[in-house]
């Protein structure tokens, strides 16, 4: 879902792995090493991850540095 945000405000697909994976580790603190699967996701036309297992990556992840991007806002 959020890449499909991300997707609708950008227009256009070139070059859209690279704005989602600095949106992710802006976002959510997280090192590139650890967006870099969502490039593999289903959502941006990859075939080794599908939502699911995105999800199962990506979540756990995002939630051990909750505490660090809440403090931002």
């Amino acid at each position: 879902m959020m890449v499909e945000v991300i997707r609708s405000h950008t227009n256009t697909n070139d070059g859209l792995a690279l704005v989602v994976d600095r949106y992710f580790k802006e976002a959510f603190l997280l090192p590139l090493g650890d967006i870099r699967h969502i490039e593999g996701s289903s959502c941006l036309g990859g075939k080794v991850y599908d939502d699911k297992q995105i999800d199962e990556i990506l979540l756990p992840l995002i939630s051990m540095t909750r505490e660090r991007w809440e403090n931002l806002m």
